[in-house]
């Protein structure tokens, strides 16, 4: 139960979080020129990436049969984006750890 909810908590944060972050990144980047409906196109490009690393990851570990090692892969993958995130004021470093995150 508490791997489950390590594991969707951060998950479900940064959906929903998402355009919020690259929002953030835009204005401080854009200032006055910000648009909202940029930040919701950038948030396109974590999701295809996160689409295609569960696509690959999946076929993987099936073929291999270790699920595990996969799991744990990416979710020190994961981590690695939200340090990322959190650690840098480096607005491309920030935007990276998206799709790392993702």
């Amino acid at each position: 139960m508490f791997i489950t909810i390590g594991i969707y908590t951060p998950l479900y944060s940064i959906s929903l979080f998402l355009p919020t972050i690259v929002g953030n990144i835009l204005e401080r980047t854009q200032g006055k020129d910000y648009n909202p409906n940029t930040a919701q196109l950038m948030t396109v490009p974590p999701y295809v990436a996160a689409c295609i690393a569960t696509i690959v990851g999946g076929y993987l570990a099936d073929r291999y049969k270790e699920r595990g090692r996969y799991m744990i892969f990416f979710e020190v993958v994961a981590i690695i984006g939200f340090v990322m995130l959190i650690a840098s004021d480096n607005y491309y470093v920030q935007y990276a750890g998206t799709f790392f995150g993702k």
